[in-house]
């Protein structure tokens, strides 16, 4: 179960987990629980299937009112949160067309921190999903965490140079799921800000 805020590396994560540990490159390729949830489908269905990634910005971006559901499958669930700095959170969050002020965006932290670290999640920092250094090492911790060896051949995340092969692995993974040879899910390139701005943590 990947939790995180938005623009915190949520599909860095998961691509990460699919693509180097074969048991979770499975058709859907992730089940997002908030339009699950929001949907109406069974609660009981999702909590009898098993292996396959699940990601949810609860509460930042789900009511209140699907707390027990989330609670439900996150006790079932290993979880996992990517890491990011919140100034750069909440920049990139500025930049993809988020409307909300530092303050708010700052309290929405604080309370995605405080549900979650009931389940004790694995931290995993966005700096380690963004370059090839130690990667195979984070790759090792989350399978000591998920307790399912990671490939022997790791796929690294691309780099910001490697256009043409990001949009080549994102066409082949709308096109053939988890038959992609590299499964690339993220929602796009970072996008640059002018916008001066200072959220602290809480």
């Amino acid at each position: 179960m990947v939790a995180s805020m938005r623009r915190s590396g949520t599909h860095l994560l998961i691509d990460a987990i699919l693509n180097n540990f074969a048991i979770y490159k499975r058709d859907p390729l992730h089940i997002d629980l908030d339009l699950y949830l929001k949907n109406g489908y069974p609660l009981a269905d999702l909590l009898r299937c098993h292996g396959y990634v699940i990601k949810t910005h609860f509460p930042q971006t789900l009511a209140m009112e699907f707390e027990p559901q989330v609670r439900a499958v996150a006790e079932q669930a290993f979880v996992l949160t990517p890491s990011r700095p919140l100034e750069e959170v909440y920049r990139s969050s500025l930049t993809f067309g988020a409307t909300v002020g530092a303050e708010e965006f700052a309290k929405q932290s604080e309370q995605f921190d405080t549900f979650w670290r009931q389940y004790h999640p694995l931290s995993v920092p966005f700096a380690g999903l963004t370059n090839t250094v130690n990667y195979e090492c984070l790759l090792a911790k989350i399978g000591q965490v998920i307790g399912v060896e990671p490939n022997q051949k790791p796929i690294y995340p691309f780099s910001k140079n490697q256009r043409a092969l990001v949009y080549l692995s994102k066409t082949l993974t709308r096109l053939l799921g988890s038959h992609s040879p590299v499964v690339n899910t993220t929602i796009s390139f970072a996008k640059s800000s002018s916008a001066k701005l200072s959220v602290n943590s809480p």
